[in-house]
């Protein structure tokens, strides 16, 4: 059930979530649905980097401090005394881009304006 829904919004974007009543209604209302269901999920996707930072970050830190004898002197993952291992930053660097990807995504989409389309059509004709 859940894979299914998961599925039809990401091939349809959040608009196929909307009830049929509401999808037959006025389009507005569907836009306005679809850009609160993409800031919903992107704070949902925030709150859980947040969460995977604390719970990653926090044992990797103490781990390290650990293991090095006290604060980090350079990273590497080499072994050395006073080396920490920097493998869990690159894994929360690259989920770091893919919110901030999300986030451009969830804030840049907006519906085109008669101003856009009428340009786009004269470039159209001339062209």
């Amino acid at each position: 059930m859940f894979c299914e829904r998961w599925m039809r919004s990401w091939r349809y974007g959040p608009e196929s979530r909307v009830a049929p009543d509401d999808a037959e209604g006025d389009g507005l209302r569907s836009l306005a649905l679809a850009e609160v269901e993409r800031r919903r999920r992107l704070r949902f996707h925030l709150g859980a980097f947040l969460l995977g930072l604390v719970l990653l970050g926090g044992p990797w830190v103490a781990i390290n401090y650990m293991n090095a004898g006290g604060w980090p002197e350079r990273l590497s993952d080499k072994g050395r005394a006073g080396d920490w291992n920097p493998t869990i930053l690159l894994a929360l660097l690259v989920w770091a881009l893919i919110l901030a990807i999300h986030g451009l995504g969830a804030y840049s989409r907006r519906p085109k304006t008669e101003r856009e389309i009428q340009r786009a059509a004269a470039r159209m004709k001339l062209g």
